[in-house]
């Protein structure tokens, strides 16, 4: 293999034995090679969570601008803000994540959690209305339902969701449904660390459904190459409206 395979391999190993300090230097130097991989940025961001909060954030929102179809570090950027209680921006990062994942209904469920919490009851009631059309057992869009068209005084929609859902949880006896998606990314982060094989692992209270492989785009060249996001110089550079 090529130099820059090599370092990625010997950065990986590593940070799968908790190195930090050393795999972040190899993956520093890997960048000086590939400047732009979108791959090696995200293993930084994720070698330094719980280090070094400010510069993890920093390399994985550099790493999503070049790399903007990525559901691994859009998720993981929309938990950031969530965590910030900065629900808007987490908003972006959901939404697209749902644009690529649109059978997924745990993106919608977490735009309708962020429009909430931030107190735009309309807007999330519309959300899970829109989610229970697709999704109609789905426990946990049903409980939102109930709880808001009750503070809503829809007392007429909120009974009959109530049923629903009491239908819901008799069919999913066995547990199959997670009813907790939106708990999942409220949970403080536990250190999603990456494995010799490059892939993610995550713990049960962090993003647990997301399984991703962080491939960098530059070692592995099976991906298509997706064009830099262009970013508009009188924007803020954390507003996530610049990645999307």
């Amino acid at each position: 293999p090529g130099n820059h395979e090599v370092l990625y391999q010997i950065g990986t190993l590593h940070d799968s034995i908790e190195e930090t300090v050393q795999a972040v230097d190899v993956y520093k130097h890997l960048l000086t090679l590939v400047p732009t991989d979108a791959g090696v940025l995200a293993k930084i961001g994720l070698a330094l969570q719980g280090e070094d909060d400010s510069q993890a954030f920093q390399n994985m929102l550099d790493s999503y601008r070049l790399w903007p179809v990525s559901i691994e570090v859009g998720s993981w950027l929309a938990t950031h803000y969530v965590r910030q209680e900065a629900y808007e921006k987490a908003i972006h990062f959901f939404q697209r994540a749902a644009q690529l994942q649109p059978n997924e209904t745990r993106w919608q469920l977490m735009v309708g959690s962020c429009s909430r919490r931030m107190g735009a009851y309309q807007q999330a009631i519309e959300i899970y209305r829109n989610i229970h059309a697709k999704a109609p057992d789905n426990i946990e869009c049903l409980k939102f339902l109930v709880s808001l068209c009750n503070d809503l005084g829809l007392k007429d929609e909120a009974q009959e969701y109530g049923q629903k859902l009491r239908k819901a949880q008799t069919r999913n006896v066995d547990g199959t449904q997670d009813p907790n998606v939106e708990e999942a990314f409220m949970q403080p982060a536990k250190g999603v660390r990456t494995s010799f094989d490059g892939k993610l692992e995550a713990p049960a209270t962090d993003m647990r459904q997301v399984a991703p492989t962080f491939a960098s785009p530059t070692v592995s060249r099976s991906k298509k190459p997706v064009a830099p996001v262009e970013e508009d110089d009188g924007d803020d550079d954390d507003d996530p409206g610049d990645a999307l």
